[in-house]
């Protein structure tokens, strides 16, 4: 993640690990979790747009 201001007492890679902390923490909920199941299933071609998604990060996956 580029920040905008960097402490003198933290790192980057500390910057990075603690953002990469607070996203998944944030995406775990139960709440979120939720919301983006009925938001899923309210929308059909959400669900295929991500399975084509899906599918194509696997493909170039197997590639490399």
């Amino acid at each position: 993640m580029n920040f905008v201001y960097k402490a003198e007492a933290f790192t980057q890679e500390e910057l990075d690990y603690e953002y990469k902390e607070v996203i998944t923490t944030f995406y775990k909920r139960v709440k979120i979790l939720l919301h983006y199941q009925n938001m899923a299933l309210s929308n059909p071609t959400h669900i295929k747009r991500l399975l084509l998604f899906f599918l194509g990060f696997m493909k170039k996956k197997l590639r490399t």
